[in-house]
């Protein structure tokens, strides 16, 4: 083979090298099956219980039981409340935005790592007056004001962390396809 075939053969191979390969853009997570198969969904444990004050207080209880860490946003604002018909949605997670709705700029959470094992707890007093999830916030539905509500935890949680690196170029569609939900519920909560 002369010189010039090798190198036309090497300048192909390359060619196709590079043609099938994807640019360096950080991946928030890992979901092929076989990732996703090897991770467990967490554990949650949510109940009510009546407050000193009158109202209810929903508490809901995180427990990764697998043998991989798994990581949930981390924010101050969380839990949130979000609305679904007659059920009140108690989310440690990000909500997706409303389509009829245009927003000047969205934020992108950082993760925080859960370990086997380990168990992270939050709650809720109910009622609110004003739900809130994470685009802003709404009166709450008088029907979510009164009486026996259903109420439902749902968590979200990812394969991999968002760092403040990762999470840049990322939209909001990105972070949603990250995000699995692991539900407890419904179940009746009867509010003053």
């Amino acid at each position: 083979m002369s010189d010039a075939s090798c190198r036309a053969m090497v300048v192909l191979a390359l060619w196709a090298i590079g043609c099938s390969s994807t640019p360096d853009v950080p991946r928030p997570s890992d979901t092929s099956p076989s990732r996703k198969d090897r991770l467990m969904a967490p554990e949650i444990q949510c109940s009510a219980k009546p407050a000193e004050d009158g109202r209810v207080v929903v508490r809901y209880e995180i427990h990764n039981a697998g043998a991989e860490p798994i990581h949930l946003i981390d924010s101050k604002r969380l839990p949130y409340q979000v609305a679904d018909g007659e059920t009140l949605a108690i989310l440690h997670g990000v909500n997706p935005p409303d389509p009829d709705r245009l927003y000047n700029m969205i934020e992108i959470p950082l993760t925080r790592p859960l370990a086997p094992g380990e168990r992270l707890a939050g709650e809720q007093v109910l009622p609110v007056q004003v739900l809130r999830d994470h685009y802003g916030e709404q009166p709450t539905p008088a029907a979510l004001l009164h009486g026996t509500l259903h109420v439902r935890c749902d968590v979200g949680w990812g394969t991999t962390p968002i760092t403040a690196a990762s999470r840049r170029g990322m939209s909001i569609q990105q972070l949603l396809a990250w995000q699995q939900i692991t539900r407890f519920g419904p179940f009746a909560v009867a509010l003053p």
